[in-house]
Formats: structure tokens, C-alpha cells, sequence
């Protein structure tokens, strides 16, 4: 998957994500870039599990860890709330499902707000709970999608 970021200077990454029948959304490394931009610090990589769509909410599931030593973990919690975000799909207004994830450990919270047809994040949340910074946190929201015709 291709993402540009038009709202930090254009700036071009691949991202790699695996997505089970069920439900289960996993992205390479996301633990590891969030700590990172937040906190500064680097630990490995690896597959987190940022949403367990498949167990019936409310629900908490393990979604990786958060530390160089793994023995500290992110939890995952979702309500199976839905809301709709207005992205333009294919050039078209449209109004998308999507369910929410959050990602949580003792000073950082992330919202992830999935959608699955089409499969996009639409929107983005991260916060500080703690920080004497003058930003604490980001939000990122989709606005356009292309996707290619069937």
C-alpha cells in the first residue's frame, strides 16, 4: 500500500499490513514508528495487532509491545461502536463505515478508525497523556481514496 501524507510535507512511505478473514488487522512496525514519534525511543519492529474485529465487543486483546526487552505491552480495546466519515472514493462523496480501535499503554493513547470496503484507516489519533510538550498529540484524517476498478 502506497500512502502520501499531505499534511506533513508530502512525505511518501509503504506500509505493510495482514488482514485475517475474521477480522484481525495487523501492521508491521506500528508499535515501534509510534514510540518512536512520541517518545523518542527505538525498540524492534515487529507484527502488532491493531484490531481484533473478530472476538464480539466490548473486547481487549494484546497488541504488541512497547519496549526493547518485550515484557511491556500495548492493550487493544474496541466498543464495536461505527461511526460514518465523508471520504471521496474514486472522485465520488461518500459516506464510510468504520469501526474504532484504541491502543493503549501508560502514557499514549492511539484511535484507529477502520473501515473495510474500502479497506482504509480514515482517521488517526494519537495523544500524550502525560507531557509537559506544547503538542501532545496528532490527528490524521483521510480525505480521498483511489481505489483500483474490479
Amino acid at each position: 500500500m502506497l500512502v502520501i501524507d499531505s499534511i506533513a510535507g508530502g512525505r511518501v512511505d509503504t506500509l505493510f499490513f495482514r488482514f485475517s478473514p475474521p477480522g484481525e488487522v495487523y501492521a508491521y512496525g506500528y508499535l515501534a514508528q509510534l514510540i518512536k514519534r512520541r517518545e523518542g525511543r527505538e525498540i524492534p519492529p515487529g507484527w502488532d495487532r491493531i484490531a481484533a474485529f473478530s472476538l464480539p465487543p466490548p473486547v481487549t486483546w494484546s497488541v504488541g509491545f512497547v519496549d526493547s526487552t518485550q515484557t511491556l505491552r500495548a492493550v487493544g480495546e474496541t466498543t464495536g461502536e461505527v461511526l460514518f466519515f465523508e471520504v471521496v472514493v474514486n472522485g465520488v462523496r461518500t459516506a464510510i463505515p468504520a469501526r474504532e480501535a484504541d491502543i493503549s499503554k501508560s502514557n499514549l493513547l492511539a484511535s484507529l478508525w477502520l473501515a473495510s470496503s474500502p479497506s482504509v484507516a480514515v482517521r488517526l489519533r494519537e495523544d500524550l497523556l502525560s507531557s509537559s510538550a506544547q503538542v501532545a498529540g496528532e490527528l490524521s484524517a483521510l480525505v480521498s481514496v483511489t481505489t483500483p476498478p474490479s
